[in-house]
């Protein structure tokens, strides 16, 4: 399974922030960043914490919408590393309801929505090419 690693999630912040690499960086809580791409591969030996692909996307974004690790855009961050995630996995996500989409990651971003709750939302969202 291909993750989003740092360094990539700095790229999607600057072009969500419209700023350089360096700036988006410096925008950022490195450790929260880190956590949050680290969390939906969590685990011991061979148990994983998250073991289905929707809720490894789900816990991405949600993490980094919650943890808030850019002074700024975490919304949109968190959505376009979800979407990244799984598009580089081979899959496809449902981005169709803009206001759908922009009301659930505001409530992950506050609280309001849990993250089981969001893993659900994304769940209906992720959708596999007939191709496969």
């Amino acid at each position: 399974m291909q993750q989003v690693a740092l360094g990539e999630l700095i790229e999607i912040a600057s072009q969500v922030l419209a700023v350089d690499r360096a700036t988006a960086r410096s925008m950022m809580n490195i450790p929260l960043a880190e956590s949050a791409l680290g969390a939906p591969f969590a685990g011991f030996g061979d148990f994983e914490r998250y073991p289905t692909f929707n809720e490894k996307v789900g816990v991405l974004g949600y993490r980094i919408a919650r943890n808030h690790v850019l002074t700024d855009g975490n919304k949109r961050t968190a959505l376009l590393a979800m979407i990244e995630f799984v598009e580089r996995n081979g899959h496809l996500f449902d981005d169709a309801d803009q206001d759908d989409i922009g009301d659930v990651m505001e409530a992950a971003a506050e609280g309001s929505v849990s993250e089981l709750g969001f893993i659900a939302w994304v769940g209906e969202h992720i959708k596999t090419p007939s191709h496969r």
